[in-house]
């Protein structure tokens, strides 16, 4: 009896231990351990491989069609692979199952074939995701291991906001963000359509109010399809009643002169043109069972002291102007209610509102700064709460956290690089059991060409936080699993292959992270060519969105700034691909000798460095003939000026400085201007 126990025990072992090794050495599995993002939960490999080879066969439920459709677009942009729509024998099967939970999707590849099923149209969207990240090409085909897993995520909201009204981002480059999220399972885009310096929609019962650069409705009613045939859905922004300075400008008679600071709540006619304006968003972005209403930053001193806003107070019998404003919020949510759509709102009011005016339970909050509220007080008074922490899920122009740091980050987590706010010293915590509805990175400030470049890094992180929470392997194998993911993304968003020659950082196609991001020493040169037949590349460098039409591009040589827009476009001359770059002439580099300290919060546009003692800066030419002049007293350096200095072999700074550096050419300048702030620490 012992002995056949102990010879189960070793054949058992036996069994366990090949299937081990079998795993380890075959490459196939490696491949997905290495290609997903995020992560799918409960895989089990098989033994054996399925191949997909030319005039594969897809079969979809009629409601899926149009993933069968970008499905077999997607893989003959990666594999160059055709395939073909077939109700019998098919290679890959699309199906929906009911009884499955919300968002859940599976995946069973095996010798015949692979099947991905899921609850609804966006599950087996995000299956057929992960099957494209799983799948490499060899000889013509393509191999996927024999595997089966079961998804889901941990949280239902995962958003990305993109702020479209500070500064304009084309309609291609929205529709690339739609891309993204698809590709890395984001859920939501909310896209910031209005603010003090832009009015991106165009309404039709207030034409005025649209910028030049505001989005025609065949945009965005297109974007809108095109996202949600990617299983991604658009949630509009009105910023009201602050944020609104565009507003006041084109139309002050109607919401009120631009020194108020806010639209002019206490007129029914201000109302009612934004609960128009908000329909017709609504009708627009009809997917979304959302509407944000923005609320946030609202200053009221001087509205408050107008004579016909201290008479509305009175006649309503409310304490002062901050119940107007806390007034204005439950009329648009009770709005929003009526047209059947949730309501979100920024963290913007204190408890539950006032003694005179109480802020309704059913509105949603995106908890962000923790300056008016912090997220266990939400949660507290009654509020569903969505983390938007300014550190680490804020992207802007001059503030940007790595993705190891957006990786290591929790949905439970607020932090802040404010001083003023209770999560900058001590970051908020809140235990794993607090409800949390999900988390949303926010793009602020950013222009066209810098969205993609630094979100791509940025969303897989975030992504594999939000979809698999605390339980998810090491930075160091995510970043493997990226590195793949995150080339087959730029395949599908620009499908051509490009060479560089003359840049400083040799990730210069993908990194947006350095100061002049994008930037050569001399002459840069730049070559593209289409990964597909029949297709060319266009390009611009007027800031104008490329054509069929357009100059065509192949190589280009560049000896000063440059922004530069291509296209790739197919043999009908639809557009395929979009990329959108500037180029920078720095014709210099700083290196330092000392004692260099790390920087707690990296300032983008103005670089911070940190340091002990005292430090050296040298300066780095790769241009002949040039000189070099700097400042330490944060004037701009020129010729002739008082405080400027000729570089001649080191700057050496022991105190807190700023630095600026210009390179001149026979008296005249040449590139960037170098600007770094640098801090001296004890």
């Amino acid at each position: 009896m012992m002995k056949r126990k102990l010879l189960l025990i070793f054949l058992t072992f036996c069994v366990f231990t090949t299937s081990y090794c079998q795993e380890i050495q075959n490459p196939l599995v490696r491949n997905i351990k290495n290609s997903v993002v995020p992560y799918p939960k409960n895989v089990v490999f098989s033994a054996g491989e399925f191949k997909l080879g030319e005039h594969y066969k897809v079969n979809a439920e009629r409601k899926l069609k149009p993933l069968a459709d970008l499905l077999e677009d997607n893989i003959y942009t990666l594999f160059q692979i055709k395939g073909i729509t077939s109700a019998k024998n098919a290679d890959i099967i699309l199906k929906t199952d009911k009884a499955m939970e919300n968002e859940t999707y599976s995946v069973i590849i095996d010798d015949n074939g692979i099947t991905v099923t899921g609850k609804n149209y966006n599950a087996v969207c995000m299956g057929i995701n992960s099957i494209l990240q799983i799948g490499k090409v060899k000889d013509g085909k393509i191999l996927f291991p024999n595997i089966s897993f079961k998804d889901t995520p941990n949280v239902s909201y995962r958003g990305l906001m993109l702020d479209v009204a500070r500064k304009p981002v084309d309609i291609e480059t929205v529709k690339q963000c739609v891309e993204m999220c698809r590709w890395y399972k984001i859920r939501y885009l909310q896209m910031h359509l209005c603010d003090n310096q832009l009015f991106m929609f165009p309404s039709k019962a207030y034409p005025k109010l649209a910028s030049k650069s505001a989005y025609t409705i065949d945009e965005l009613k297109s974007l809108v399809a095109f996202a949600k045939k990617r299983g991604v859905i658009i949630i509009p922004e009105f910023d009201v009643p602050g944020h609104s300075s565009q507003m006041r400008k084109t139309m002050p008679k109607l919401f009120g002169e631009p020194n108020l600071l806010v639209v002019d709540m206490t007129k029914d006619e201000v109302r009612n043109a934004i609960k128009t304006i908000m329909k017709e968003m609504m009708d627009v972005f009809y997917t979304s069972p959302y509407f944000h209403i923005g609320a946030d930053e609202v200053s009221l001193g001087i509205l408050a002291k107008e004579k016909h806003v201290q008479d509305y107070i009175k006649a309503r019998n409310f304490d002062n102007a901050h119940d107007i404003y806390l007034d204005f919020i439950v009329d648009m949510h009770e709005f929003v209610k009526k047209c059947g759509k949730k309501t979100l709102v920024w963290e913007s009011f204190q408890n539950s509102g006032s003694a005179k005016v109480k802020i309704p339970k059913d509105i949603i909050v995106f908890a962000w700064e923790t300056l008016y509220q912090r997220p266990e007080s939400l949660l507290k008074n009654g509020y569903t709460i969505i983390n938007a922490s300014w550190k680490p899920l804020y992207n802007t122009p001059r503030r940007r956290w790595s993705p190891e740091y957006i990786y290591n980050w929790n949905i439970r987590r607020w932090e802040n690089h404010w001083k003023v706010t209770p999560s900058y010293k001590h970051p908020i915590q809140l235990p794993d059991y607090a409800p949390v509805l999900g988390a949303q990175m926010c793009a602020w400030e950013m222009k066209d060409q810098e969205e993609i470049s630094t979100l791509h890094s940025r969303i897989p992180a975030f992504s594999e936080v939000v979809w698999n929470g605390n339980k998810r392997s090491s930075y160091q194998d995510f970043t493997q699993r990226y590195k793949s993911t995150d080339s087959k993304l730029q395949t599908l968003l620009f499908p051509a292959k490009g060479t560089i020659i003359g840049f400083h950082s040799p990730d210069i196609l993908y990194n947006l992270d350095q100061h002049y991001q994008n930037s050569f020493t001399n002459e840069g040169e730049i070559t593209y060519n289409p990964l597909l037949p029949n297709t060319y590349i266009t390009y611009t460098t007027d800031n104008s969105k490329p054509k069929s039409t357009s100059a065509k591009f192949n190589n280009i040589k560049l000896t000063n700034n440059k922004t530069i827009k291509y296209g790739i476009f197919d043999k009908s001359g639809k557009l395929i691909g979009y990329k959108s770059v500037d180029y920078y002439y720095m014709p210099f580099e700083i290196a330092y000798q000392g004692n260099m300290e790390q920087v707690r919060d990296r300032n983008i546009d103005c670089l911070k460095e940190v340091f002990k003692g005292r430090i050296m800066a040298k300066i780095i030419s790769y241009t002949q003939g040039a000189e070099y002049y700097y400042t330490t007293d944060g004037k701009n350096p020129s010729l002739n000026g008082e405080s400027t200095l000729k570089y001649i072999d080191g700057i050496l700074i022991d105190q807190k400085t700023t630095l600026k550096i210009k390179c001149y050419i026979n008296g005249n300048q040449v590139g960037c201007m170098f600007e770094c702030v640098y801090e001296k620490i004890y």
